[in-house]
């Protein structure tokens, strides 16, 4: 018969590799059921942070939605701007040629008027001889007495001077 220590120790042995073999299942069986809880857990905070992610980007996408709406809208009154900038252009164009013609009408108008007036002041300054100024000199020259001139001085020429030694019938 086998000995009862060592039956007792091989008991005891068995019992402990029982022992043994179920703390090692129920620690594998703990570290299965806490690693599928921390998978289970990862895997919750990753929805988590998909859906948190998706939204943001929904947000995102919306907000840039409405940027492209309100740059649509802007580029849409620039358009009008330009095109209403465009026609005011054209028409102070047209005003401008419009003042530009009328200015050379009247510049032509007032030469032609200036014109107009220098011939008739010209016509009007016509050099006609003054002849109440003149009779007024000469009646002014007949009470001074006799006068003389550059050449002759006051006592006039000599009346022997003239003659060049003929007798004429006009004089002595």
């Amino acid at each position: 018969m086998p000995d009862p220590v060592i039956a007792a120790i091989g008991v005891s042995t068995g019992i402990g590799l029982v022992s043994s073999r179920r703390a090692s299942r129920s620690a594998s069986r703990s570290a299965t059921s806490t690693a599928r809880s921390n998978q289970a857990n990862a895997d919750k905070a990753l929805a988590e942070q998909k859906s948190y992610h998706a939204a943001e980007l929904a947000e995102q996408r919306k907000s840039f939605s409405q940027q492209g709406e309100a740059f649509a809208q802007q580029a849409g009154l620039l358009s009008e701007q330009n095109s209403i900038y465009q026609g005011q252009l054209s028409l102070m164009g047209e005003q401008y040629a419009s003042q530009q013609e009328q200015f050379s009408q009247a510049s032509a108008r007032a030469a032609a008027q200036a014109k107009e007036q220098d011939e008739q002041l010209n016509r009007a300054r016509q050099k006609r001889p003054n002849s109440g100024k003149l009779l007024s000199k000469a009646q002014q020259a007949i009470k001074g007495g006799v006068k003389g001139t550059m050449l002759t001085g006051t006592k006039g020429v000599d009346s022997s001077n003239l003659s060049l030694g003929k007798s004429s019938l006009l004089g002595s």
